[in-house]
């Protein structure tokens, strides 16, 4: 089986050298955290910081490779949850909304259903309107009362235009 930190080299390799080298450090040890986690089995602490690290950067190229390591990190470990929780709740829109693009279709239901019904009414635009989509995307049934609420309340044109799309949740 490929570890993390292999496939992350032919991404250094084809996209960081080129346009974000200064990002490789962050890559690499976001990379060796999770194939550190994923092979003892469990999280040590500290194991969870190179990747929350790279999951709150404002460099999209950094914190879209650390979402998908925690799409695999929430579906098996509470520590992971408990990260992506409380990034849903930070003060910066940014980590708001990569902790909504953390979930996955194996995420435990109840942690979904906690952050986007959180980030419905989030303050942010596009954090309201990346949960109606990943709410869509995860076929949330559970959510969808908060969803309507919160569709029906909005006043961003744009956002409840792209909300008005996931409506047949």
């Amino acid at each position: 089986m490929t570890t993390k930190s292999e496939s992350v080299e032919r991404i250094i390799k084809n996209y960081f050298e080129p346009h974000c080298p200064n990002l490789i450090p962050a890559l690499r040890a976001a990379a060796e955290a999770f194939d550190r986690i994923r092979s003892q089995g469990h999280v040590e602490p500290g194991d969870l910081d190179p990747l929350t690290e790279a999951l709150c950067s404002d460099r999209e190229p950094l914190s879209d490779n650390a979402v998908e390591m925690f799409w695999t990190l929430t579906a098996n470990y509470e520590e992971a949850r408990d990260v992506v929780e409380a990034l849903s709740r930070d003060r910066k829109l940014v980590r708001r909304f990569n902790a909504v693009s953390c979930l996955s279709h194996e995420t435990p239901k109840d942690s979904c259903a906690t952050i986007l019904r959180a980030a419905f009414t989030d303050k942010g635009a596009t954090v309201r309107a990346n949960a109606a989509g990943k709410a869509m995307r995860l076929n949330m049934h559970e959510v969808l009362p908060e969803f309507e609420a919160a569709f029906a309340t909005e006043t961003n044109d744009r956002t409840k235009s792209e909300m008005d799309l996931c409506l047949p949740l």
